[in-house]
């Protein structure tokens, strides 16, 4: 660059080559506003860019982490019509996907194909993680098969990668066929691969398929980690697989990994679904004397652990401890206590915790007001039951099947025919299903 800058100062003739090495020499050097400054100098001198000069200049302005000036030299180069090569669209995409612009990578991909270019497997790779980090994981997943179509090797990054997609939209079966497919074509299946892959099962609850995953993980050799016994304890909540759980928890401690508070949290969760009330508290006990102080998963999981076992006084104590702690309370947990006050036969507690929420802003749900209705009808509170659900269609909440079967079961207990005869006619007018 001192030689470029001792030409000019000589007044010797600087063309289009004499440009192109000083860029490169930006490249190396990292210096992006250099590079930019020289690209408008040869514009001001008429001297035309070469496609070389614009991969250049956006490289190292990629390289820089200037993103949108690299973005900017793209768009130039569309407008003043230099043709761009397949490496200027593995710059571009590569930019585009840095900058969450799922729908820019996709026409990039589709452009460098009707130009003739083909995309490797780093570009491939880029693409599809551009449309999983979206959530766009039907796009990814077509990237992926696009790229095994056109007979581009595809590596542990791109399987990775497309693993991640499957984890998104709960398509566990493929994800336990892509590590099939790894292994089957020598690809290395790493402790990431398997972590996703496990992870895939647990929306579908297919807590024995990501327990032959981890068998798999271990089999082969492979290192287990916390993310990996998390993993596994997720799938097991779903299904209510405590003692499970609590085996991993177990198997993990004893290879040395030290449960996090995402374990802890899906241990006590786990221990909630499989109506193992006393254990979860004890667990939350003991998260406590390692240290953890518990968040708004953990109180969610262990005052509806205490809920559904009827234990309401422990559920209110719990909530109470959590507002103590500074832990802020959300639609989940505020749930929890009001149902808490419908076993107990605590209706005004139950009226004081809704208009709490409303108080605080936290937005109130179905779930929310069927519980209050509960609790106001356990008191034998019905006509404020019924000012209740006149409230929750105002507020525009729709009532479900649950809404109407409490409240039109109460009124026909109550000896207020009428009245359940009126509901059950609205609710067929709004097209609710009937609970047979």
């Amino acid at each position: 660059l001192r030689l470029f800058d001792d030409m000019q100062d000589r007044g010797l003739v600087v063309d289009a080559t004499t440009y192109n090495a000083a860029i490169g020499a930006c490249a190396a050097g990292g210096l992006w506003q250099r590079a930019l400054r020289l690209m408008y100098d040869m514009q001001v001198q008429g001297i035309p860019a070469t496609t070389t000069m614009y991969n250049t200049a956006i490289f190292v302005c990629e390289k820089c982490g200037r993103r949108q000036e690299a973005l900017r030299l793209f768009e130039d180069m569309e407008e003043t019509g230099v043709p761009g090569d397949a490496l200027t669209y593995k710059l571009a995409i590569n930019a585009w996907s840095k900058d969450g612009q799922w729908q820019r990578v996709m026409q990039l991909m589709a452009d460098l194909a009707d130009k003739g270019f083909s995309a490797d497997t780093t570009t491939y790779n880029t693409a599809i993680t551009a449309c999983r980090k979206r959530s766009q994981w039907q796009h990814a997943l077509l990237l992926f098969e696009d790229m095994q179509s056109k007979g581009v090797l595809a590596d542990t990054t791109t399987y990775n990668a497309a693993l991640r997609a499957c984890k998104k939209g709960g398509q566990w079966q493929r994800a336990i066929q892509m590590l099939q497919e790894m292994e089957a074509k020598g690809i290395h299946a790493n402790t990431m691969s398997y972590n996703t892959a496990i992870r895939s099962c647990k929306d579908d609850g297919q807590w024995q398929q990501g327990l032959r995953l981890l068998e798999q993980m271990v089999s082969k050799g492979l290192p287990t980690d916390d993310n990996t016994y998390h993993a596994a304890m997720s799938t097991c909540q779903k299904g209510g697989q405590w003692k499970k759980a609590l085996e991993l928890m177990e198997e993990m401690q004893s290879k040395g990994i030290p449960p996090t508070i995402l374990v802890y949290n899906a241990v006590i969760s786990t221990c909630e679904r499989g109506g193992q009330w006393q254990r979860a508290l004890r667990l939350m006990q003991a998260m406590q004397e390692k240290g953890f102080a518990p968040n708004i998963m953990t109180y969610s999981a262990a005052i509806n652990a205490c809920e559904k076992a009827g234990q309401w006084q422990r559920a209110l104590q719990l909530f109470a401890d959590m507002e103590i702690q500074g832990v802020a309370a959300d639609t989940i947990t505020y749930n929890g206590a009001i149902s808490a006050c419908a076993k107990g036969g605590q209706w005004r507690r139950a009226m004081m915790l809704m208009s709490d929420m409303q108080n605080k802003e936290v937005p109130t749900d179905t779930t929310t007001y069927n519980s209050a209705l509960r609790a106001l009808i356990n008191g034998g509170q019905l006509h404020c039951a019924k000012l209740l659900m006149d409230d929750m269609q105002v507020k525009g909440i729709p009532p479900d099947t649950v809404t109407y079967n409490t409240t039109i079961g109460a009124f026909e207990k109550g000896g207020q025919w009428q009245q359940a005869l009126q509901l059950m006619a609205e609710m067929e007018d709004k097209q609710v299903p009937l609970d047979i």
